[in-house]
């Protein structure tokens, strides 16, 4: 074995062990990859899971407003309307009354 057969074999490893040694690090690149990838999809299955969490609250107080709106609207036409047509009524008698001169004005 004479030097240049030396020289062929000891680049021969050198060149190996350098492929070995990229390997190595473009493993360690890919599994970082995929924990990357493992986490973002964690983060969107989180994402996607509180999305869900505030529209249930959304269509929960969505739901609570319209019923108290259904409440004030029945509570308004059961009692506000019949007030406010008394009044008009009365409103109207009263004007009826001082264009007529009233009644007390009418017996003196």
């Amino acid at each position: 074995m004479n030097v240049d057969d030396f020289t062929k074999l000891l680049l021969a490893i050198a060149v190996s062990f350098a492929i070995v040694i990229l390997a190595w690090g473009l493993f360690r690149i890919l599994n970082n990859l995929a924990g990357s990838i493992q986490d973002l999809r964690k983060a969107l299955k989180n994402t996607s899971t509180l999305s869900d969490y505030v529209l249930e609250d959304y269509l929960k107080g969505r739901e609570e407003v319209y019923s108290l709106l259904r409440n004030l609207h029945d509570f308004k036409s059961s009692f506000v309307d019949p007030v406010r047509n008394i009044a008009k009524i009365t409103n109207m008698l009263g004007s009826l009354r001082k264009r007529k001169g009233g009644y007390a004005d009418s017996q003196e």
